[in-house]
């Protein structure tokens, strides 16, 4: 009995769509020649991958050309048996992703989706059956993404809410869309390691201020806007104001918030808030870092910033126009 076959088999099926579906697929599995590839021209095996932000509150999709509607990502088995396998692959190939993680071994859910004929590379595509196997996926929506031309010609972080909104195929949105986000929320809660972090960008005119971290922490000699985890009971910009009087003895004025990004490092996931602000009181001191600079963004490049620091570029180059108009 292959691997396939018997997750298949322990495979608790969700609703009726996937009780009535379920047998037919492990007997094609299990009597259909070449069933993993598509010279099984009535019904072969596809995989699909639910993409999900470590918080769970959006689902990476992308605009199928063929079906002109936002859809999930997945595609053809071609050979490969290991389902999982083929759908990080096509996630990845799909969205530009470098990094996913496969938050669970066994299928999410199991359909069998139906394909009208159609055309493609300038030949005729007979109707089908795709025997679909559905995998969770994680990833951090900070992390670039691109359009794969000859597939799609979108590909975004769409809210759980909105993803009915967004897609024009009804019966997926019912179907299988509903019923992914309905299991999501009832097995996998979000990720219990996300810690809630605010730091400052600290302006002196169209400067902004960055520290250096020490040798001894994890991500060493890298670079990073001050601040740190938000402790119960705080607000952002207490947590902000603590930080930066016991890393830097500085009393900041905090002015407004600038961007916020969720990223995923190895062993912890980081909600950030990065929040505009100025000096009130004192001149930072090297308390807890190695060095410290003020940049303006064009210098941005000259600095090797930690993975999740990166994410803010983007909005810190816009607020330092505005500061200097």
């Amino acid at each position: 009995m292959t691997e396939l076959t018997k997750q298949l088999k322990s495979h608790t099926p969700w609703n009726a769509q996937e009780s009535r579906d379920l047998p037919l697929i492990i007997q094609h599995l299990e009597n259909t020649p070449d069933v993993f590839t598509r010279r099984s021209e009535t019904a072969h095996f596809t995989a699909s991958a639910w993409v999900v932000s470590p918080d769970r509150t959006k689902v990476l999709m992308a605009y199928h050309n063929l079906y002109n509607s936002w859809a999930w990502l997945g595609g053809h088995a071609d050979g490969e048996t290991d389902l999982s396998r083929t759908a990080i692959r096509e996630a990845m190939e799909e969205s530009g992703l470098q990094h996913v993680r496969l938050v669970s071994e066994e299928p999410l859910s199991v359909e069998i989706l139906t394909v009208n004929g159609h055309e493609k590379k300038g030949s005729y595509v007979p109707s089908h059956l795709h025997l679909n196997v559905t995998y969770l996926l994680e990833a951090d929506p900070t992390e670039p993404i691109r359009i794969r031309p000859e597939e799609n010609s979108g590909v975004d972080w769409i809210p759980v809410e909105e993803i009915a909104d967004r897609s024009s195929e009804p019966w997926f949105c019912e179907r299988i869309y509903s019923k992914l986000c309905d299991k999501v929320r009832a097995k996998y809660p979000p990720n219990p390691r996300i810690i809630e972090v605010a730091a400052a960008l600290i302006w002196q005119k169209d400067r902004f201020f960055v520290c250096q971290r020490p040798e001894n922490k994890a991500r060493a000699l890298l670079w990073e806007f001050p601040g740190g985890k938000i402790e119960p009971g705080e607000t952002g910009e207490e947590a902000l104001i603590r930080e930066c009087q016991e890393e830097l003895d500085i009393t900041l004025t905090v002015e407004s918030i600038c961007t916020d990004v969720t990223h995923a490092y190895p062993e912890l996931t980081v909600h950030l808030t990065l929040y505009n602000a100025v000096i009130r009181e004192g001149s930072p001191k090297l308390l807890e870092h190695k060095a410290m600079q003020w940049i303006r963004a064009e210098e941005i490049p000259a600095l090797e910033f930690c993975p999740a620091d990166q994410a803010f570029f983007p909005a810190i180059r816009k607020e330092a126009e505005k500061r200097r108009a």
